[in-house]
């Protein structure tokens, strides 16, 4: 038989649901078995409940070694349950849409301390499972929908950011045992992403171990008052000795 139990993640998010009341919704999406324990995995919404507003949402704890990401997401929760105690302006937003988090999107992996879930699927590399090149979705505007980026040398999509000139630059990752880490930055017109394009662009940057990068997995652009863009990169130690937290800034040459 099978026992439920709390992870110290889900005990936080027990008590801010509590302390939320009336104004937030909880379900149980799924539970997830550990041998014989089983651990719900969670969404807690606030905010008009219509299908017809647009609704947000917040996930964390997708990997298990990666608690964070997590704690990150029911830090923002706790602080708009505070916040709903006396924010007038806060309740008038939620009555024109919805949030929706999902905290522990892992629960398996962080009670076995895994990369993975229980089954060893990755699931961030896991969607959809039948694409043989990197997936992308285009959300909102007049043409929704699903395009592809063309994966090459083992890399994968870990973040992307608009250019004020409109192209997309995409920072792909990889990584193994025998040649360690590798970045790469690739460049792709906008006027090609379309809803079922496949998508390709020359690379504008790549370095590996040998140019002390780490594991870098954010990417953001900005124009200085000197008409310059910038490029910041960042890389996160998920609590690990061997990992490092890196935040790198380039400046772009047009």
């Amino acid at each position: 038989m099978l026992r439920a139990t709390m992870l110290p993640e889900l005990s936080e998010l027990q008590a801010i649901v509590a302390a939320g009341d009336a104004h937030l919704q909880q379900r149980t999406l799924c539970e997830v078995a550990v041998g014989d324990t089983t651990y719900p995995v969670l969404a807690i919404t606030l905010g008009n409940p219509s299908p017809e507003v647009p609704a947000v949402g917040f996930f964390g704890g997708v990997h298990g070694l990666e608690r964070i990401g997590a704690e990150v997401v029911i830090a923002h929760l706790a602080s708009l349950v505070m916040r709903l105690r006396w924010d007038s302006s806060l309740h008038r937003q939620l009555e024109a849409l919805r949030l929706v988090f999902v905290p522990v999107v892992n629960p398996g992996g962080m009670a076995q301390a895994t990369r993975a879930n229980p089954n060893g699927v990755d699931l961030m590399r896991n969607a959809p499972i039948d694409a043989d090149d990197s997936v992308a979705f285009l959300v909102g505007g007049p043409s929704p929908g699903q395009f592809s980026i063309v994966r090459s040398n083992d890399f994968d999509v870990s973040d992307a950011v608009l250019l004020p000139s409109g192209d997309l630059l995409v920072l792909e990752r990889k990584f193994s045992l025998f040649t360690g880490v590798g970045v790469r930055i690739r460049r792709v017109k906008l006027a090609d992403i379309a809803p079922g394009a496949l998508v390709d662009g020359p690379a504008i940057f790549s370095a590996d171990l040998g140019q002390e990068i780490d594991n870098l997995e954010g990417i953001d652009a900005h124009v200085t008052p000197d008409g310059e863009t910038v490029l910041t990169l960042v890389s996160d130690d998920n609590f690990s000795m061997i990992q490092r937290t890196l935040l790198l800034q380039f400046t772009m040459l047009e």
